[in-house]
């Protein structure tokens, strides 16, 4: 039985992949800095550690024969020691390890657009080309969740929502993701892989009324311009890759799965 140790395996993407390593017969070991719940799924370890601080990652990773490093915060001011020290980090335990299969989470459009979070993922990248594991990586669009986060934000202010409606997506639900890196894991080491999208291209301006309606939000839309080379890439979908529909679950179907009860 493979054993698969996915880091950030309690996260958004993390916990869909190894629901499909389970069904795909894996066993997943999954790493987080929390300590493991009272009970775990039939063929789920558990092992607690932290990327930031290598406590923990020399062990996490014996007797893996794979590993997803799906492990990331874009929210921490370290964001880049994160990703890069933290990759660095992984790659030193699984080459002492002996993994044979050494897989990355990345972004569509991190070499395009310049957002510093972005800068650090393709630094990332950089770090696992140069190791001596083989490896794949695997550049994915944003979530519906990040988008969902991103539109709870912008419609803080009461009676309004600015928003910059010109912005492009192609988001993608998590578990569609999930499917696409359980068969990595099942394949072989393939360097960097064709993009994973969603099953369309939005602009924000699209997708805002639809989550309205769904969160039961009563906002006037303001559009909202923004300056500078990071909004020209949204702007000009360097984000998206529409060649790569690889995902199913659309946003109005993830809206209507995930709040139900929203305006009809």
């Amino acid at each position: 039985m493979t054993r698969v140790l996915v880091t950030g395996g309690a996260g958004t993407l993390g916990t869909e992949v190894v629901k499909e390593l389970l069904t795909s017969g894996c066993c997943a070991r999954v790493m987080s800095r929390k300590p493991a719940p009272a009970t775990l799924p039939e063929g789920v370890e558990w092992a607690q550690a932290d990327v930031l601080t290598g406590d923990g990652v020399m062990q996490a990773a014996q007797g893996a024969d794979v590993i997803v490093h799906a492990a990331t915060n874009a929210m921490r001011k370290n964001a880049y020691d994160t990703e890069v020290e933290g990759t660095r980090r992984m790659l030193d335990a699984a080459q002492a390890a002996g993994v044979r299969h050494f897989i990355y989470i990345s972004i569509v459009g991190i070499d395009r657009v310049p957002f510093p979070y972005y800068k650090a993922k393709l630094a990332a990248e950089h770090v696992i080309k140069d190791g001596a594991t083989p490896y794949s990586i695997v550049r994915i669009t944003q979530f519906h969740t990040l988008i969902d986060l991103l539109l709870g934000a912008v419609t803080l202010l009461p009676g309004v929502s600015l928003t910059p409606m010109d912005f492009q997506f192609q988001t993608i639900a998590p578990h569609d993701a999930a499917q696409s890196v359980a068969q990595v894991v099942c394949g072989r080491p393939g360097g960097l892989l064709p993009d994973i999208g969603g099953p369309e291209v939005m602009t924000l301006g699209a997708m805002a009324p639809a989550w309205l309606k769904a969160r039961r939000r009563r906002r006037l839309i303001v559009p909202l311009w923004m300056p500078g080379a990071v909004a020209r890439g949204y702007r000009a979908g360097h984000n998206t890759c529409p060649d790569r529909r690889v995902g199913r679950q659309t946003w109005q179907e993830w809206l209507a799965q995930t709040y139900p009860n929203g305006w009809t």
